[in-house]
């Protein structure tokens, strides 16, 4: 922060006014929502009953009955959603496939009882492969399984 004052004091300034945990990636939660979890099922739905919302409760309800929700768009999400009988749908594996040709630029050196530090060009990860399995980039957790090093675990 105090480089970052030295450059701009107005922007210093506004960022000392708003939450850490909103712009700092150090303050980001582990546990955010994945691919797989995020398919935005219900924001048509929203969309369709924005006017219904408006009016006395009873009247609302029987618009949103009345409603037809079955769009081609709506549909075809939720087929899609049905099919996938995997552990992840059908983009978090092509995210995967995409991370495991990139981690053929990982370069593994094993630390003992399945640690490992993963040299990805000029970075450098500490991967632990067993137990609860960590990676220190973090974005394994948070986009759980795009992180490169969950790719190079997959290649292993």
């Amino acid at each position: 922060m105090e480089e970052l004052k030295k450059i701009s004091v107005a922007t210093y300034d506004d960022l000392k006014i708003s939450q850490s945990c909103l712009w700092s990636r150090a303050f980001f939660t582990e546990y955010s929502s994945s691919d797989a979890l995020e398919n935005n099922l219900g924001e048509p739905f929203n969309a369709a009953i924005r006017i219904a919302r408006t009016k006395p409760v009873v009247e609302m309800l029987e618009d949103i009955r009345r409603k037809d929700y079955k769009t081609s768009e709506q549909s075809q999400k939720r087929a899609e959603a049905d099919k996938c009988r995997a552990n992840y749908t059908y983009k978090s594996v092509a995210k995967l496939e995409e991370h495991i040709e990139l981690a053929k630029n990982c370069s593994p050196l094993s630390c003992g009882l399945g640690d490992y530090e993963v040299g990805y060009f000029n970075d450098k990860f500490l991967v632990k492969m067993r137990g609860d399995i960590f990676c220190s980039c973090r974005m394994y957790k948070i986009l759980l399984p795009h992180c490169l090093s969950h790719a190079f675990r997959e290649k292993c």
